[in-house]
């Protein structure tokens, strides 16, 4: 069983990695541009792109925080992301029941 302060900082924890992401994603660093070249004819464009399938695993210990730090940059930046959690986690007899 866990203590109040551990359930507290790591749900502190999660909401800053929740709005690190959010920041990052509505500032523009996970679109692309148009980076400055040498050759005054030529051009380049970058584009970032998802990569595919991302899997987190979240331990028993942590789940909030470790699970949302897996997978929630690769959902922002448009990846599927599959959360496999311990069996025995409360969270999941949650997500289940609902």
């Amino acid at each position: 069983m866990c203590s109040a302060l551990w359930a507290k900082i790591n749900v502190l924890d999660s909401i800053a990695l929740a709005e690190d992401v959010a920041a990052r994603v509505t500032s523009g660093v996970m679109s692309g541009f148009v980076p400055v070249v040498r050759d005054t004819e030529s051009h380049a464009v970058i584009v970032k792109e998802p990569l595919g399938v991302v899997l987190g695993i979240a331990p028993w210990n942590a789940p909030l925080i470790l699970g949302l730090r897996s997978v929630a940059a690769a959902v922002a930046a448009g990846n599927t992301a599959i959360l496999k959690v311990n069996r025995h986690n409360p969270v999941r007899h949650v997500i289940m029941e609902s």
